[in-house]
């Protein structure tokens, strides 16, 4: 009986660390450390508040990388809070067409994460954004929007943004 309490205890301390070990306000997403904003603000906006939580530190949006590994965490995790969609760090505002995350990397366009008939070749549909899409199931899907729409936004620790 003691033993199993303390197995329990021992994977309980196990959880929280994953959290413990991110500065607040990020929590531990996955491998990455992430803060959801409820605040509704524009992508811009919601670009400089991710810049400017951790002075001396690398934060900007969030950023998924090419395997759906982030994805994936990331979509978990919003089901079970039930997020609203938020902005993440991609956009092509500096060139039409060609979808780059906040670090530089290009966009896999062909990636699983987007939705159907996304990244949409629309004048001004130029920021993303995660937002449940009902299909067989409530999934997680990246969508283009204007850049000027109000969305809560999720940060991530870490990223090494080009300015």
């Amino acid at each position: 009986m003691f033993g199993a309490v303390m197995v329990i205890i021992s994977l309980l301390t196990q959880g929280d660390a994953g959290t413990a070990s991110c500065p607040t306000p990020f929590v531990k997403i996955g491998e990455g450390c992430y803060y959801y904003n409820m605040m509704f603000t524009t992508w811009s906006e919601a670009r400089t508040t991710c810049q400017s939580l951790l002075p001396g530190e690398d934060a900007d949006l969030a950023v998924l990388d090419s395997t759906c590994d982030d994805f994936r965490h990331i979509a978990s995790y919003a089901i079970t809070n039930g997020l609203e969609p938020f902005w993440v760090g991609t956009s092509d505002v500096v060139n039409q067409g060609y979808w780059t995350w906040v670090d530089g990397r290009q966009v896999d366009i062909t990636a699983p994460y987007w939705n159907t008939d996304e990244p949409r070749a629309v004048e001004g549909h130029d920021c993303a954004y995660l937002a449940f899409n009902t299909e067989i199931a409530h999934r997680l899907r990246l969508k283009s929007g204007f850049c000027d729409d109000i969305w809560p936004f999720l940060c991530q620790l870490g990223v090494h943004a080009l300015k």
